[in-house]
């Protein structure tokens, strides 16, 4: 019966027993810690004492210590001892760089001449080899390092540090100062075709011809009036200045009410200077003629409206619209002072 009292109080107030347990022992831990300290704290005070008699007592022994010691050690860190004949610091690695040749892959000291194999190591306190681009961003070190860009920063060669619009890239293939806006390549290089008009030519050739005794007359119709000209072999057509320069014909089968028939198709070139126009029988005429718009990628302000053979100026450089391709996307320029051309796109 008490057992079972027991056990029914236990399982009543266990979790009580538990926390009380626990503070009994944080209270004897706690003593503990307190008797130590206090006990640390007279120890400590004994050994200062002694400290101080110690000191009392054997001062006036005391030599003084010389700094040549010191010295030497300060001296050894700022200059480790070096085995002779080798580059090797005590406790310190030695600077390495590797071989110029790849297959050779030896560490050598940076101001070795040649490798063990006989490999000759470039001298890195002379001037940079001409042509030499360490960063291979198209500008040899020497213009970079004279022009005070980085040799070894492959982006400078996309910046404009003159802000004239022209990257270092652009200024060193024109052979220009690079920090200097009043110096920069020349603008016509970066034209480009804005428009492209061709002038229609209003005549039109119907297949009316006469049989001379010589050749053959043509009949050509103005287009606006209506009215018909007489056009024969280097004869001017009215005042339009073309001359009929050459013609042809080819025979074709054509269909007509009767059936096919073989007929005579003829062909007109009619020529003004470098201009051509062609008319086919029955066709709209080709025409050569044409107007150009160029505009420039690093001068908004440039506009320059040109015909055929006509001349222009870009910033002061006289130039020549020579010629426009069959798609009419490519012009060709001449600069007149050297004869250059150069094709400019859209």
């Amino acid at each position: 019966m008490a057992n079972s009292k027991k056990s029914a109080f236990l399982s009543a107030h266990y979790d009580k027993l538990i926390v009380a347990g626990v503070l009994v022992l944080l209270f004897v831990s706690l003593f503990v810690l307190l008797s130590n300290a206090g006990s640390d704290e007279d120890g400590d005070k004994t050994f200062q004492s002694k400290l101080r008699r110690i000191r009392a007592t054997e001062r006036l022994n005391l030599e003084a210590v010389s700094s040549n010691a010191y010295e030497t050690a300060v001296a050894a860190i700022e200059e480790p001892y070096v085995l002779a004949g080798t580059n090797v610091a005590f406790l310190i690695p030695p600077e390495r760089v590797l071989c110029v040749q790849p297959e050779c892959g030896l560490l050598l000291s940076p101001d070795a001449k040649t490798c063990p194999k006989g490999h000759e190591q470039p001298d890195e306190s002379a001037a940079p080899a001409e042509g030499l681009d360490s960063d291979g961003d198209g500008l040899p070190d020497a213009w970079e390092t004279a022009n005070g860009l980085n040799p070894v920063d492959p982006d400078d060669a996309e910046k404009d540090p003159d802000g004239d619009s022209f990257t270092n890239r652009e200024e060193f293939d024109a052979g220009t100062d690079p920090n200097d806006a009043s110096s920069h390549p020349d603008l016509y290089r970066f034209l480009r075709i804005r428009k492209v008009e061709v002038t229609p030519f209003r005549f039109r050739f119907n297949g009316g011809k006469t049989k001379t005794k010589d050749s053959y007359k043509f009949t050509v119709t103005d287009t606006r009036t209506g009215r018909d000209y007489y056009l024969v072999q280097d004869g001017e057509l009215a005042d339009t200045g073309f001359v009929l320069s050459s013609f042809e014909s080819e025979t074709i089968e054509r269909q007509t009410s009767t059936g096919k028939r073989r007929i005579e198709i003829f062909t007109l070139h009619l020529r003004k200077g470098e201009d051509e126009v062609v008319m086919r029988e029955r066709e709209p005429a080709s025409s050569s003629v044409f107007e150009v718009t160029f505009g420039c990628d690093r001068d908004a302000s440039i506009e320059c409206v040109v015909r055929r053979n006509g001349s222009f100026e870009v910033d002061g450089v006289a130039l020549t619209l020579v010629s426009l391709s069959n798609d009419r996307t490519t012009a060709k320029v001449r600069v007149d002072s050297t004869k250059e051309l150069l094709d400019v796109t859209q």
